[in-house]
This record gives C-alpha cells, structure tokens and sequence, in this order.
C-alpha cells in the first residue's frame, strides 16, 4: 500500500513532498483504533490529518465526504453507498486509497 501512495505521488508531480510539509504529529497503529494518523503542517501553517487503516475505522470517523468534487457532510444515504463499495471492493481483495 505504501508503494502506491509513493508512486501516486510521483505520478501527480508530489515527488519532493517533504519540502512542502513537516510532521507535527503521530498516532502509531493499534489494533484498537485499526489506523495510524499523522498531523502535518505546510509552510503557510495549514494542518492536515492523513489516517491510514481499515477503511471501516477511517469512515466511522468522518463527517463530511467529497462527492461530485464538492465536500458535503457525509449523511446515513451517503454511508450506506460507500459500505456497499468498501464492501464490494473489500470481497474483491482490493483496498481503497483516497487522495486528498
């Protein structure tokens, strides 16, 4: 999973990424949260939040999705839609990956 991160980024030109950002912050794996999330901060001071783990656990924890390019809070219609992919992918052996 991490080689495809590394080669998105490379293919969308993020190749020096650490130039643009300093982790500020992590919260190690654990079986119980099932993610890892890191807290990074650009040069302007803008934080992001990246969790990585058992995509169950990394939706439950969302509010807002983006959906037709447009963030939008994430309602019970809007979660039984992407249980059904995360499903369907899921039964396929895939894993899904969300760039944002």
């Amino acid at each position: 999973m991490d080689n495809s991160i590394l080669e998105f980024g490379e293919k969308n030109k993020l190749k020096n990424i650490s130039n643009y950002y300093q982790k500020i912050d992590e919260i190690p794996f654990d079986f119980n949260r099932r993610k890892l999330t890191v807290v990074l901060e650009d040069k302007l001071n803008n934080k992001k939040l990246i969790c990585k783990g058992a995509i169950e656990e990394v939706i439950n924890t969302c509010n807002r999705i983006v959906y037709q390019d447009k963030v939008i809070p994430l309602n019970s219609d809007l979660m039984k839609m992407v249980n059904k992919k995360i499903t369907k992918l899921n039964e396929q052996g895939l894993r899904v990956l969300e760039p944002v």
